[in-house]
């Protein structure tokens, strides 16, 4: 219910408020369009952590913006949609069969447009095949580049690091 001096206001006076309102308004439509990028990057990163858990490599490269990069601890920096489809088809493969945990936390996101960073930690539990008793672990951190291309996001570039690991080279495929 307006009070008697909200009911009597001047017209300047209503126009101003009302474009304080719609300032208010676009401020909070762009938080919300944030958030929601936000969100369907977590999703994209999600659908490609099921994807490498599942060694599912036509949908881990589905992920990926034609013009993308990835620069991990053994591959080096790989450029191009087709040599980041052979990396994990014919080299990631070599060392990784779907039998690790995987589990990717703590992202920190951040939107600028049609462009994002993300930032998130990562760990790989390495079993033993007979016993599924837990070997070795992994940490390691990805930071990545995200691009959106017709109203999707997109890995542009992925980087993958060890953070603490076992010494020596990665680990040979287990087999089952």
């Amino acid at each position: 219910m307006l009070n008697e001096v909200e009911f009597y206001m001047t017209l300047e006076e209503l126009e101003k408020r009302l474009r304080e309102t719609e300032k208010r308004l676009l401020a909070a439509e762009l938080k919300i369009r944030i958030n929601q990028d936000i969100e369907q990057i977590k999703q994209l990163h999600q659908r490609y952590m099921n994807a490498l858990a599942f060694i599912k490599w036509d949908d881990i490269i589905d992920c990926f913006a034609d013009d993308c990069s990835i620069d991990v601890q053994f591959g080096g920096l790989i450029k191009g949609k087709a040599n980041v489809a052979n990396f994990f088809r014919e080299q990631l493969s070599r060392i990784h069969n779907g039998k690790e945990g995987i589990f990717a936390i703590h992202p920190q996101i951040t939107v600028d447009g049609e462009k994002a960073k993300g930032n998130w930690l990562m760990y790989i539990m390495y079993a033993d095949p007979r016993t599924w008793q837990s070997r070795y672990w992994l940490q390691g951190i990805y930071d990545a580049d995200y691009v959106r291309v017709k109203r999707q996001w997109k890995f542009s570039y992925l980087q993958w690091r060890p953070r603490l690991e076992p010494p020596g080279p990665p680990p040979p495929t287990m087999a089952p």
